[in-house]
C-alpha cells in the first residue's frame, strides 16, 4: 500500500473511532446533552454544535447550552369541573342481628319462698336487647312458680315478674319479656322460687335479641 493511502485510511479510522466514543458519550450518564452556540457578533453567531463533555468544551466565541436540565416548577393549575354524580351502588347485604341464648333444664326450684333458684342467665354486650324467658314449671301443686327478671343479679334491677299457676295440670307455662339497654357490658338474670311447693322443677330458654333503639311508648 502507498504512503499516501495508508495515511488516509488511518485518518478515517480515527475518524471513526472518535465518533464512537463521542456517541457512547452523549449524552452523558445523567442523561444531559451538551452544546454550544455561536456568540453574536462572534463568525458563527446563533450556530449550535454538540460536543462530547468533559472531553470537549466551547470555544471563547461560543456560550453553552445543555438539554434535558429540570426547568422551574410550574404554578398549580385551576380546580377542573366537579365530576358527575355516579350510578347508585348495589344494596348491601341485610345485617342478621345478634341473638343470644341460654336454656334451662330440670332446675330444682327450693321450697323456701324467702329463696330463689338462679335458672338462666346471659353475660351481653353493651346495647339494646329484647329479652324473654319461655319455658315449663312442672309441679302436682295449684301454684308452681314465681319468677323475677333482673340486670346484673338479685342486687342489681328488677325488670320484671310473673307467676304460674296450675289447675290441677302437672306442666304450667312460664313467660315473660321486656326490653333492656345498657352503654356498658352487663347480665341478665332469670330467678324462680316453687311459691313453697316442696317438688317443683323450671324447663326454658332465656334469649336476648340485638335491636338497633329502644323506643318507649
Amino acid at each position: 500500500m502507498s504512503k499516501p493511502k495508508l495515511v488516509a485510511a488511518v485518518a478515517a479510522l480515527a475518524a471513526i473511532v472518535a465518533g464512537s466514543a463521542a456517541y457512547a458519550s452523549i449524552p452523558d450518564g445523567n442523561g444531559v446533552i451538551h452544546g454550544c452556540y455561536g456568540k453574536p457578533g462572534s463568525a458563527r453567531p446563533g450556530l449550535v454544535r454538540v460536543i462530547d463533555s468533559p472531553s470537549q468544551s466551547c470555544a471563547a466565541m461560543e456560550n453553552p447550552l445543555n438539554w434535558n436540565q429540570p426547568g422551574a416548577r410550574g404554578q398549580t393549575g385551576p380546580k377542573g369541573d366537579k365530576g358527575d354524580t355516579g350510578d347508585p351502588g348495589l344494596p348491601g347485604a341485610a345485617s342478621t342481628p345478634a341473638v343470644y341464648v341460654r336454656n334451662a333444664q330440670n332446675v330444682d326450684l327450693p321450697a323456701d319462698k324467702n329463696k330463689k333458684a338462679l335458672v338462666a342467665w346471659l353475660d351481653l354486650p353493651a346495647g339494646n336487647y329484647l329479652v324473654s324467658f319461655e319455658g315449663e314449671s312442672d309441679t302436682f301443686d295449684t301454684e308452681t312458680a314465681r319468677c323475677e327478671l333482673y340486670q346484673n343479679g338479685l342486687q342489681g334491677t328488677l325488670l320484671d315478674q310473673t307467676g304460674a299457676e296450675s289447675d290441677n295440670a302437672t306442666q304450667t307455662a312460664v313467660a315473660v319479656t321486656d326490653v333492656i339497654g345498657s352503654a356498658s357490658p352487663f347480665e341478665v338474670d332469670f330467678y324462680c322460687d316453687s311459691a313453697g311447693v316442696d317438688f317443683n322443677r323450671m324447663d326454658g330458654a332465656l334469649t336476648a335479641t340485638a335491636v338497633a333503639a329502644v323506643h318507649s311508648q
